[in-house]
């Protein structure tokens, strides 16, 4: 059986990082426990989290899901541990799992706003266009429908198809106040589970985005980078 395993990095900005491993069983992926999965290792000095001369860190399944990319697989979302098998100080889950050892009653719902980077031109998708010209201000786009009003829904029900065979508890989606811009909603769930279900959901984004060639942002305002690139070279050609 293919597992991914899947984990955070140590940068500020923590990124996913994935590898699969072979796992010889005989079970199917329906009948796996997360506790059976084997505990994993990789080189953390290649992603900020421990330096070349210890630099061996630890994989500890937390949960499944069902591999939507490949059939009779798994998704294993990690949390990373020292080698001696204490929570690396980048392993945020260890401190809600502190937190909450007696809430599993508390229910919540996350909201994932993300904007779509068409790889060939470098811009939001459906901008056209110079560098420089920008899609009209919100009102025609947020839950638009049309051509004209929104871009990327086959990536968009395609990722939301992905997620539903996953396992996760995906409830909506739609597209948002700018052109290229979509959401989608996970929950209800608890705080351990939900949050696992969106970092995986995150995952299948970014996995599906190489398919398309696109790069997924879910920063809040990234376009002001691109606001701030253009004003700068403005202002090289003019102002010299």
């Amino acid at each position: 059986m293919k597992l991914e395993y899947i984990w955070l990095d140590g940068n500020k900005v923590q990124l996913l990082r994935s590898k699969t491993k072979i796992w010889d069983t005989k079970k199917t992926p329906e009948n796996v426990t997360v506790e059976e999965l084997p505990i994993w290792n990789y080189d953390g000095s290649s992603i900020s989290q421990a330096e070349c001369g210890d630099s061996e860190m630890m994989l500890k399944p937390k949960n499944i899901f069902k591999d939507p990319f490949r059939e009779g697989s798994l998704l294993v979302m990690c949390s990373v541990y020292n080698s001696d098998m204490t929570p690396h100080e980048s392993n945020n889950r260890s401190l809600l799992e502190e937190n909450i050892e007696h809430d599993d009653e508390t229910w919540y719902g996350f909201e994932q706003e993300y904007i779509i980077y068409d790889n060939t031109t470098k811009r939001p998708l459906g901008w056209s266009g110079q560098i420089g010209t920008y899609p009209k201000p919100q009102g025609d786009y947020y839950c638009g429908v049309g051509a004209n009003h929104v871009s990327g829904r086959k990536f968009v029900e395609e990722h939301l198809d992905a997620c539903l065979e996953a396992g996760i508890n995906i409830s909506g989606i739609n597209a948002e106040v700018m052109l290229g811009q979509w959401e989608y909603q996970v929950g209800p769930v608890t705080a351990l589970d939900g949050s696992d279900q969106l970092w995986v959901s995150r995952y299948l984004l970014y996995r599906l985005g190489e398919k398309y060639n696109y790069t997924i942002n879910i920063e809040p305002k990234p376009i002001l980078e691109i606001f701030n690139l253009t004003f700068r070279n403005f202002r090289l050609r003019h102002c010299r």
